[in-house]
């Protein structure tokens, strides 16, 4: 999928030709109210009798209740709402958490977030949207204001090849700032590991009071999920070089589970009663999986 040849050193390559012909049949899913001036290939679902009926989709939190559909709630016991096509351009923010976590290990973490905003971003400009990206730990790091046409992903892929991960990192405090804010209302796609000392509500939140439609990928690794660790042990916290004797025993390693899968649980319900899309992925996976697979089924792209 991806070419060996310029890869920058978080491991962001050059996207193989296949994949792109495959990535540039998706579309980036907007369920806000598109209010571009320039015409460019977003489906919006704006609402009026002139519009083109598009499809139906699953109900969120927040979403226009005169758009849902009674007959279909009638037969199927679930919600849908109606959705039309009107060709507008939107604003598409992407935000790297480059803190030290996302680096630990071998970096899959890291790399992951990088090879999923550049897809995205990709997405977005072939389609004729802005893109713009924040790298953040405990604040906004660095900006790259938005971009459009084939100069826009050069400069995209550019800041994302020069992305490291160096610092401790907290979501909220680096979000829920007026730093961290697009100049426009449109989506922000929040790329993180969700280890936030203060947590990630605050930040998240804030993001949507700016008309934000946040969509929050949450991305883990299979030692971080499954541990193999065993005996005694002196953990070392990546970030804050904080350690600890433990140990570590079966029963420690079911329990340590547990809480990381209620903690990922715990993300997923509070991001649905706000609206927002969370989409867990696991470092380990494919590009393509992540994708074609993963990303479709949350409902942020689609064919």
């Amino acid at each position: 999928m991806m070419k060996q040849n310029g890869t920058g050193q978080n491991g962001l390559s050059i996207f193989e030709p296949q994949f792109l012909a495959r990535l540039e049949r998706l579309k980036l899913v907007s369920r806000q109210m598109v209010r571009g001036v320039r015409t460019g290939s977003r489906r919006s679902n704006m609402l009026g009798s002139s519009l083109e009926f598009a499809d139906y989709r699953s109900y969120y939190p927040g979403d226009d209740l005169r758009q849902l559909d009674w007959l279909a709630y009638a037969r199927l016991g679930k919600w849908f709402l109606k959705t039309f096509l009107d060709e507008r351009e939107t604003d598409i923010s992407l935000y790297i958490d480059v803190s030290r976590s996302m680096g630990w290990g071998d970096g899959e973490k890291g790399k992951m977030a990088v090879q999923l905003a550049a897809a995205l971003g990709y997405l977005g400009l072939h389609h004729a949207d802005r893109v713009g990206a924040y790298s953040f730990d405990r604040q906004i790091r660095r900006n790259l204001p938005s971009q459009q046409g084939r100069g826009g992903m050069m400069r995209l892929f550019q800041f994302l090849q020069s992305l490291s991960f160096q610092e401790e990192g907290d979501l909220n405090e680096a979000l829920g700032t007026a730093k961290a804010i697009p100049r426009r209302p449109g989506m922000s796609i929040i790329f993180t590991d969700g280890l936030s000392p203060s947590g990630y509500e605050r930040g998240l939140a804030y993001l949507q009071g700016a008309r934000q439609q946040v969509s929050l990928v949450h991305i883990t690794s299979k030692e971080e999920r499954s541990p193999s660790l065993k005996g005694e042990l002196r953990l070392i916290d990546c970030e804050t070089q904080m350690e600890k004797q433990v140990s570590i025993s079966s029963w420690v390693l079911r329990r340590y589970e547990e809480t990381a899968e209620a903690y990922a649980r715990q993300m997923e319900e509070w991001c649905f009663r706000r609206g927002i899309i969370y989409i867990p992925v696991a470092a380990e996976d494919s590009i393509e999986t992540v994708v074609f697979t993963i990303l479709q089924r949350s409902g942020l792209v689609r064919s």
